[in-house]
């Protein structure tokens, strides 16, 4: 009989990246990463579990997570999506965990990490934000024209924002005190007697509050 040497197949684990900063995501948008689970061993590689430690942030997820348990052939590589919404202003992290029978690393862990920011709406886009919300609230009646001819003192509102927005570029002062003349009709108080009234008056008058402030006039 001819001598033979013996050959033991083991798999071995190479994931990558091991880190990722998703860095800044605006708020309402998300951001994902691919990672690779490569087989760089001579035998099947199993991936018995993919998940993230009990005190990770739950703003990370898999998207669409691979069927376990997992076999990776020698050679070959599989991936995972990794998905960070952030869901306020704030910096997040997570640990992500694989498990497999890689004698020598059996647990291979990805350190995540990303924030939240603020997007900010340019004032020209507020302005059609506004008229946008002054419409549709009027169409389910939580904003109502309050005295004599009501629908009109909704339409005059509207004209005066949108003249507001017409003055933001070639007078950027003058918009902002035709603002504050439009919150003088909104915000409850009287005199002056305001144009509008109902449910979505609070949110109206926060919106053109934080329209004054974004602008750069001020």
């Amino acid at each position: 009989m001819g001598a033979y040497e013996y050959c033991e197949y083991e798999p071995e684990i190479d994931v990558s990246p091991l880190a990722w900063d998703f860095a800044d995501v605006n708020l309402g948008e998300n951001s994902s990463m691919l990672f690779t689970i490569e087989n760089t061993g001579n035998g099947d590689l199993t991936v018995y579990d993919i998940y993230f430690t009990a005190d990770s942030n739950t703003e990370f997820e898999l998207e669409s997570p691979p069927t376990l348990p997992l076999v990776i052939a020698p050679g070959d590589s599989n991936y995972i999506e990794v998905v960070f919404t952030p869901s306020d202003v704030n910096c997040y992290w997570a640990d992500l965990v694989i498990e497999s029978n890689d004698a020598d690393e059996s647990v291979v862990t990805v350190e995540l990490d990303g924030c939240g920011v603020d997007t900010e709406t340019p004032p020209l886009e507020q302005i059609v934000d506004i008229i946008e919300f002054i419409r549709n609230s009027q169409g389910d009646e939580s904003l109502v024209g309050v005295g004599e001819q009501p629908d009109k003192k909704i339409d005059a509102l509207v004209n005066m924002i949108g003249a507001a927005g017409d003055l933001i570029e070639p007078d950027c002062e003058k918009a902002y005190q035709q603002l504050s003349i439009i919150l003088q009709k909104c915000d409850g108080d009287s005199p002056p007697p305001d144009f509008v009234a109902g449910t979505a008056r609070p949110t109206l008058v926060t919106m053109i509050e934080e329209l004054m402030e974004d602008l750069d006039c001020q």
